[in-house]
């Protein structure tokens, strides 16, 4: 979406320079931020809320060293990497979030033909993993970590390594003058933003792993501190009862392909669920998604207003791949 006016980017090109966005980016409403079917585009300078998934959005000043530090900061395995010759070396970085989104940059007045496309740039004698980092930071202004190797991808000028990498701090309204718009896109639409077939192939690469979505934020040293926020005591995450209710809606969505828009259960359950396992705050998110009765006597049911339904006594559920019930209700994996 643009805007009938041209602006010019708030930061100045590596010449000192003033850029002009000749069809600047539309930012979406403030609502998206939340929906994690939701698309959110930024703009230079625009706003954005202080945290998401749990990681401050602010925007922040990095250095080489802070690069390297990043780069190196993780240990995992990946294919060695041979330039083919005519070629120059490159990275990026597919910056995945624990709601199932995933970060694009727009690059200012489609540079190289691209609407939009994942942060990346030639590695300029620096490893591959610290130019990810720096390419993100420049483009998206956002500071990631690289947890594993995606993807190789041959370009018309570059042969660019392509890494999974996880955002620790930034802010996308930072983004450099190479960027006009940074977007926030849940993973099945990314297709549908992309205008070139080598993303969309890094997009297959990205989908074939997303049953390992949830176990790539499992180590995350903030969710304690989430834990704390959203059940009743330490030991509230682990009750039965709680899980049979994320397990419960997981198994809807799993049958039906959408979330369910009612929970009703036994009036017993009801109590416990509000008293003992989740606080207020973690209670009311689940009524933000949810419709919640105690008018199922001794049943556990998640349906919707076309009369879909699954009762948690028919079948044993499935483990959720990708984003599951606990990421769509608090943003965060929290089921373990």
């Amino acid at each position: 979406m643009t805007q009938s006016h041209s602006i010019y980017h708030p930061q100045l090109n590596h010449q000192g320079m003033k850029v002009r966005i000749l069809a600047p980016t539309i930012p979406s409403p403030p609502e998206n931020w939340l929906d994690p079917d939701a698309m959110v585009h930024v703009i230079p300078a625009g706003v954005c809320p202080s945290v998401l998934n749990a990681v401050p959005l602010e925007n922040a000043q990095a250095s080489e060293a802070e690069f390297s530090h990043l780069g190196q900061a993780r240990e995992f395995n990946e294919p060695a990497y041979q330039c083919p010759a005519g070629l120059e070396p490159a990275a990026g970085a597919v910056i995945v979030e624990p709601d199932g989104r995933v970060w694009i940059v727009h690059p200012t007045n489609q540079f190289g033909g691209y609407t939009r496309t994942f942060p990346k740039g030639r590695s300029e004698g620096q490893t591959l993993r610290i130019a990810a980092v720096r390419e993100a930071y420049e483009e998206a202004g956002l500071l990631v970590e690289p947890f594993s190797f995606l993807a190789d991808s041959k370009r018309s000028q570059t042969f660019t390594r392509y890494y999974l990498a996880r955002r620790v701090a930034g802010c996308p309204a930072g983004m450099g003058w190479e960027s006009q718009a940074v977007s926030l896109v849940p993973a099945d639409k990314l297709v549908s933003q992309l205008n070139r077939p080598v993303d969309h192939a890094l997009v297959t690469a990205l989908l074939q792993r997303k049953s390992e979505w949830r176990g790539w934020f499992s180590d995350e040293p903030w969710l304690d501190a989430v834990e704390s926020a959203y059940f009743a005591n330490p030991g509230s995450r682990k009750l039965a009862s709680g899980h049979r209710v994320i397990y419960t809606i997981d198994e809807f969505r799993a049958r039906h392909g959408i979330w369910p828009t009612r929970l009703s259960m036994d009036q017993s359950l009801l109590h416990v669920l509000r008293r003992e396992v989740f606080s207020p705050l973690g209670w009311s998110r689940i009524t933000d998604r949810l419709q919640v009765d105690g008018d199922a006597a001794g049943s556990l049911i998640a349906s919707d207003e076309a009369g879909r339904s699954y009762n948690h006594e028919e079948a044993t559920c499935n483990k959720p791949t990708g984003i599951g019930a606990d990421v769509w209700i608090w943003g965060v994996p929290l089921a373990g």
